[in-house]
């Protein structure tokens, strides 16, 4: 899920940046690319239109916000990165949740997920419907 309204913060704490609607933070040249991205990302929803369960990792201290200094014609520098216990060290919590989806959070890191136990317990469930 895209950071909505923001992920940055200016030094003074007054502008706030969502990094992927504000593109004056990349060079001319990859701006379309960013383009593309939001495009693909709108069209994709924010709704599975199939049953899904969102697995992630909570607990762990993930970076969570950004603050940043804005320099002369909208650059970044200065970048600051802000973390608590709300994720799985990669992927912050309030990100990881697909709406309308059941949710199974394990407190787990981000690349240990996939041979966690009760993850693995979760999905044979999920998926045959039996223990």
């Amino acid at each position: 899920r895209p950071c909505k309204p923001a992920c940055g913060v200016d030094q003074n704490n007054q502008r706030k940046v969502n990094f992927l609607e504000d593109d004056s933070w990349l060079p001319e040249a990859d701006r379309p690319l960013l383009h593309n991205v939001r495009a693909f990302r709108e069209e994709l929803g924010h709704h599975s239109r199939v049953p899904a369960i969102s697995i992630f990792g909570y607990g762990i201290k993930t970076i969570s916000g950004i603050t940043l200094e804005i320099l002369e014609r909208g650059l970044f520098g200065n970048i600051n990165y802000q973390q608590e216990p709300a994720g799985d060290s990669t992927i912050p919590q309030n990100s990881a949740v697909l709406d309308g989806t059941e949710i199974h959070p394990v407190q787990q890191y981000h690349g240990s997920l996939f041979v966690d136990q009760d993850v693995k317990m979760r999905l044979k469930i999920e998926l045959t419907k039996k223990i």
